[in-house]
């Protein structure tokens, strides 16, 4: 005749089962939705080197469009200003 398990028993394997599935579906939601999300998302270049290129770049095709030269020096100073403070997105 098989032996019975106790009802705590079988509670204790029952919850073992439960921790292990959790587990599971917890690795596998990470592999598939989290992981992929968070590779996506790129932090900002606080290069100021690039930044300041990007700013005479900027100036100088403005000057090149014919744009007149102190709309052009505003320009490149908010642009400046922009790269001092890290706030320029390229």
């Amino acid at each position: 005749m098989s032996e019975m398990r106790s009802p705590l028993a079988r509670l204790v394997v029952f919850m073992v089962f439960l921790s292990v599935a959790g587990a599971f579906v917890a690795g596998v939601h990470y592999l598939v939705i989290d992981k992929p999300s968070q590779d996506a998302v790129k932090p900002p270049s606080n290069d100021y080197r690039a930044c300041s290129k990007a700013c005479d770049k900027s100036y100088i095709s403005c000057m090149v469009s014919g744009t007149a030269n102190k709309e052009c020096e505003v320009k490149l100073t908010t642009c400046s200003n922009l790269c001092d403070r890290g706030l320029y997105d390229q």
